[in-house]
């Protein structure tokens, strides 16, 4: 799957990540001078921008450190407006009238990492460490500038490092949670999100995070419940927007689906990510033209993207285009060499292609790494029984056994096997259940036609082999090539 490695903190979780300064009390030198008053506080910031300007408008009749402090405030208010190049500016004033003061150096790398500045965000928490070595936050905040930037080895080594000072940092724990995400280690990731939404039930990015995780671990109805709670904070989210759209499309749900991808395109047009999920959802909904559209952009932006690849290549296997099909496959496996749904699908367009002994030899390989894939299992009971071993029929009752509710080719599959060794009623209840699985399945649908015809309703056969032909007009030429006949 396409991972999302290097994501934006957004604007409203960049102020609870970082942005010291408005974290604690506000700096402030004089509580009775109203000026002052209005300067340090943090409820209004253009009242705190006014109080500020006024102190710096007194020019050498403030002592410099009070200007420093003045400086400072008043960045953090243009911060709380959005405006960050006004805040950097202040934050380079008050640096430069006092630069033994971690606090506007902080600020200012928080307000370059809105900008996206990275480079100049990580020289500015490291001039923070220079002055205090044991500073978590600047050990967090870097770390997570380091992230955005997809260094990762350097994110963990600050993140790890925050957290042995300072255990409950969220900021770390998130971060290191995202890393773990992004490099596959999901386990990990959701101990550090656990970790951090218990210490901040409300945090939008760990709730999105969390929920991308629980997708990609298929625990679908947690994932849906972190992204709706991370999206009611943060409307427009697109990480958020994204992983709810792939959950829904794993989940049947496509019109939600596509409303979510979508969105989230608006506010990303470019994120491979959310590309690839929508033409994954174009392809479901068998519109391969914008598949194919989707598919391509993903693949023109990141053409080492196996998840692309492999849709891509299942779109062009269904279109007929075999020799397409096996470049992105062979291209996929290259990259990937372990991936058992990649095999898979290698095999089905080797079978397609009339070449059962390649097909044979990657169902091998897919199985063997992973035993439990009922659409591998199926494909190999077909080509085992083709072959006259009648030991394939088991792998048809283990593929039928393991597969997901929404999956209809284990039991197609079987129905056929169990046509051809006469078994007419166990063929047609295999066929019906296949189509309740899923009543768009075109090799379900033939499969059915067969067994019909073979029992003499010759009208049934019929209006099965249409519906299977308006669905996909090669269905018929792709049930031949599997089935052998």
């Amino acid at each position: 799957m396409v991972a999302d490695a290097t994501r934006r903190p957004a604007r409203a979780t960049a102020a609870a990540l970082g942005l010291l300064l408005l974290a604690g009390a506000p700096a402030t030198a004089q509580p009775l001078d109203p000026d002052w008053a209005d300067c340090a506080q943090q409820a209004d910031p253009e009242r705190s921008i006014r109080g500020c300007t006024a102190i710096l408008a007194r020019g050498d009749r403030e002592r410099r450190v009070n200007r420093a402090i003045a400086f400072t405030n008043r960045a953090n208010a243009h911060v709380a407006r959005g405006d960050d190049a006004a805040a950097i500016g202040d934050f380079s004033a008050a640096i430069v009238i006092d630069p033994g003061n971690v606090e506007p150096l902080l600020g200012r790398g928080d307000a370059y990492v809105l900008r996206g500045w990275l480079d100049q965000a990580i020289a500015d928490y490291t001039a923070t460490l220079r002055l205090e070595p044991q500073n978590a936050t600047a050990l967090a905040h870097r770390g997570e500038a380091h992230r955005v930037a997809g260094r990762f080895d350097a994110s963990l080594t600050d993140f790890d490092a925050a957290l042995r000072l300072e255990p409950g940092n969220v900021i770390a724990l998130i971060g290191r949670g995202d890393v773990h995400r992004v490099q596959g280690r999901l386990d990990a990731a959701r101990v550090d999100l656990d970790a951090a939404l218990l210490l901040d039930p409300g945090d939008a990015l760990a709730l999105a995070t969390r929920g991308e995780v629980h997708m990609r671990q298929g625990r679908f109805g947690a994932a849906l419940a972190d992204l709706d709670a991370s999206l009611s904070l943060q409307p427009d989210d697109p990480f958020a927007l994204r992983s709810r759209g792939e959950v829904h499309r794993r989940e049947g749900r496509f019109h939600l689906a596509l409303a979510d991808l979508d969105a989230s395109l608006t506010q990303e047009p470019g994120n491979t990510f959310a590309l690839t999920s929508r033409g994954a959802l174009h392809h479901q909904r068998r519109d391969d033209d914008q598949a194919l559209a989707d598919l391509d952009e993903a693949l023109r932006l990141a053409p080492d993207s196996v998840w692309a690849l492999h849709h891509r290549g299942a779109v062009h296997l269904r279109q007929g285009r075999f020799d397409p099909a096996l470049a992105d496959l062979d291209t996929a496996i290259r990259l990937r060499p372990d991936d058992a749904p990649l095999l898979v699908d290698r095999a089905v367009a080797h079978l397609l292609r009339g070449d059962s002994g390649q097909a044979s030899s990657d169902l091998d390989q897919a199985l063997a790494r992973n035993p439990a894939q009922p659409r591998g299992l199926g494909l190999r009971c077909v080509l085992r029984l083709r072959a006259g071993d009648e030991a394939g029929m088991a792998d048809c009752d283990r593929a039928a056994e393991l597969a997901p509710a929404a999956n209809a080719w284990p039991h197609a599959a079987r129905a056929m096997m169990r046509l051809g060794r006469g078994d007419a009623a166990p063929a047609l209840a295999d066929a019906e259940e296949a189509l309740r699985r899923d009543a768009e399945d075109e090799l379900a649908l033939l499969a059915r036609a067969r067994v019909r015809g073979r029992a003499g309703d010759a009208a049934g056969a019929a209006a099965d082999i249409a519906a299977a032909g308006r669905l996909n007009p090669r269905a018929a030429v792709t049930f031949a090539m599997i089935f052998g006949e």
